[in-house]
């Protein structure tokens, strides 16, 4: 072979690494390569970086096969082929995620560009998806394209789920929250090692024999270089990077010793409830995994209670069943959270043997009005007829907690007895409500 023949093979090869094999936009490398330059050789230009996905496609490959999710791929991309214009790129990232880079248009304008890839994905009979795009302008051409990429995904990430928002465009605000969350990022794992995570625990009050009849073990941050930083903030941030599943860990563990040390002290205790993620579900081992690390502190297991979210338990049914029943054989208290926000718990209650039912605090802020009062009336009944406590959660006032015993709850949960205590603080709570 002469080297004419090795440079035309080379430059083959090149080409083919381009466009992406499925639908031949341009790849994740080449796109930031060309979008790089694009915005470099036209300095006059104004640009937008548009990065999309299809939200509910894993449905479409679930249900329908991955021949099916690829044709839908091919639409999408050739749509968007056929309305950038020269001087405009698309590039697929990975999966169901296209960039795009644009000539900048005034925002408004881009929900009648992109609707007819909307309305086909809105009036397919495959699966029922839509299309969400983020939006990020161009402002400061030396910064590295993928960055960009990143910022706008960041926009979008902001209507995940949204059903009225299909566009979000990233500004000040947004880039104030992703520094936030990176920070949270950076210091998750020391904050682990260094137990800058505190274990609360917010009492519920027992109606039948009035004194506290448990608690739920609720987890703080207090960083020494970030400050405390509130749940709502680090909670949503692990759940959707998956360090979660370490921090549920590192609650069991800790409530397992507070609880040890209880008993070593010859004190009663009483039952805490921690919470498992839908995420800790994935683990092969979850439940022999639950079981060692509580016998490692020889606590036993009725002591522990183990509450799993509705919407986990919508995810993968099965395995979440398989799991529960494991740990229900060897002696857990399971309680199902969040009861009234969802649509498949009476479907999980008939599946599933839980001994507890979590009422919202929805339901109970309600209760005021005739409506709420009787279906909140009705879930207690029901549960009672199938032999399952209820906790009421959100309980802020008297008259509030004098209605809930009035309606049967088991046992009430909320600021009107206790807000969430530290150890030290619980302790003290139970010598006198115990």
């Amino acid at each position: 072979m002469d080297t004419f023949d090795t440079m035309e093979e080379s430059l083959s090869i090149i080409k083919m690494a381009e466009r992406d094999s499925l639908t031949g936009v341009y790849s994740q490398t080449f796109f930031y390569h060309y979008a790089e330059r694009e915005i470099h050789e036209h300095p006059y230009s104004d640009y937008d970086i548009i990065i999309t996905n299809i939200e509910g496609f894993r449905l479409i490959n679930e249900r329908e096969g991955w021949k099916t999710g690829n044709m839908v791929l091919c639409h999408v991309a050739s749509f968007f082929k056929g309305i950038i214009k020269d001087g405009e790129l698309c590039g697929r990232l990975m999966a169901d995620r296209f960039a795009l880079l644009v000539k900048r248009r005034p925002v408004s304008e881009y929900p009648s560009m992109f609707m007819p890839v909307t309305n086909y994905l809105r009036d397919n009979d495959i699966a029922p998806v839509t299309m969400k795009y983020g939006i990020f302008q161009v402002e400061d051409r030396d910064e590295a394209v993928d960055f960009m990429c990143d910022k706008a995904a960041t926009a979008l990430k902001k209507i995940y789920k949204s059903y009225d928002k299909n566009f979000a465009l990233y500004d000040e605000k947004l880039k104030s929250q992703a520094e936030t969350e990176q920070l949270i990022s950076d210091n998750m794992e020391s904050a682990i090692a260094h137990h800058e995570f505190e274990v609360y625990y917010q009492p519920k009050h027992s109606i039948k024999n009035d004194n506290t009849g448990g608690a739920e073990a609720l987890v703080r941050w207090n960083s020494p270089t970030l400050g405390f930083i509130s749940p709502g903030q680090f909670i949503p941030i692990f759940e959707q990077n998956g360090f979660i599943s370490k921090l549920d860990e590192y609650v069991w563990e800790e409530v397992a010793k507070s609880l040890h040390e209880t008993l070593e002290k010859g004190i009663q205790p009483i039952p805490i409830s921690v919470n498992i993620s839908r995420i800790d579900f994935e683990r092969r081992d979850l439940a022999d995994h639950i079981i060692k690390l509580v016998d490692s502190y020889e606590v036993p297991h009725e002591y522990l209670h183990l509450e799993i979210t509705e919407s986990a338990y919508s995810d993968n049914p099965k395995k979440i069943a398989q799991d529960i029943e494991t740990l229900h054989h060897a002696g857990f208290v399971i309680e199902l959270d969040d009861f009234g926000t969802g649509y498949s718990t009476l479907s999980a209650l008939s599946e599933i043997s839980f001994d507890i039912l979590k009422l919202d605090m929805s339901l109970v802020k309600g209760m005021e009005q005739p409506k709420k009062k009787m279906i909140l009336s009705h879930v207690i009944d029901m549960a009672s007829s199938i032999e399952i406590q209820t906790v009421a959660e959100g309980c802020e006032t008297e008259d509030q907690a004098q209605e809930l015993k009035k309606l049967g709850a088991t046992y009430i949960q909320g600021f009107y007895y206790s807000k969430p205590l530290p150890e030290n603080q619980f302790e003290q709570y139970l010598v006198a409500n115990g």
